[in-house]
């Protein structure tokens, strides 16, 4: 598969800000998830899912769609990239099926870091401040890794989550019944991980 196929076309590339990467990260992926063992979750746990990444309206935006199964159910989230040209990142907002506000908007910016996107927002959790820190790194035409972390202000930050994504080929995308007009659905809501497990078997070695 050539370099253009694998990033988009000339005319199908994001129009933001940033590095070649961001353009490396559009089209469908296999995620496997880990989450470090934490109060909700005491030893730790793994999940599976999708993740699509697509040009916004005008390639001004860019789209993701999230779908992982894990052993306390389904997290499905969607979030929209955009250009703050004032502050010179990435906003984003983010919707998800667990919070019960519906959507946030961040309250800063991701910024890319050479060819990492990262974002940090210090939050009052317990009437401490905690800094929150997402980076997408390692990006590749076949493959990402996604890390979440968090500590004390000023302090040292402890992994949280860890999500690893595989390139789905095109072609495997065009055969399953699974995907219309460049989207995944499910047989059903579930979204079954032997489902997903298909999908991964034929990803970008």
């Amino acid at each position: 598969q050539d370099a253009t196929r694998t990033s988009g076309s000339a005319t199908n590339q994001l129009k933001l800000p940033g590095p070649e990467a961001k353009n490396l990260m559009l089209g469908t992926w296999a995620i496997k998830t880990e989450y470090a063992p934490s109060k909700e979750m005491p030893n730790g746990g793994t999940g599976e899912g999708i993740e699509v990444w697509r040009l916004g309206p005008g390639g001004y935006s860019v789209i993701e769609e999230y779908r992982e199964k894990t052993l306390k159910g389904e997290i499905a989230g969607f979030v929209t990239f955009w250009w703050d040209e004032d502050l010179k990142g990435q906003r984003f907002l983010w919707c998800d099926n667990a919070n019960p506000q519906g959507c946030e908007v961040s309250k800063k910016v991701a910024k890319w870091e050479g060819n990492r996107l990262v974002y940090s927002e210090d939050r009052q959790e317990n009437g401490k401040t905690i800094t929150h820190r997402e980076v997408f790194e390692d990006i590749t035409p076949v493959s990402f890794l996604q890390i979440l972390e968090e500590g004390p202000v000023g302090g040292a930050l402890k992994r949280t989550i860890t999500i690893h994504a595989s390139k789905i080929l095109e072609s495997s995308l065009e055969s399953s019944r699974d995907v219309q007009a460049g989207r995944i659905f499910a047989d059903d809501i579930s979204w079954s991980c032997s489902g997903i497990r298909k999908f991964e078997n034929r990803r970008l070695k």
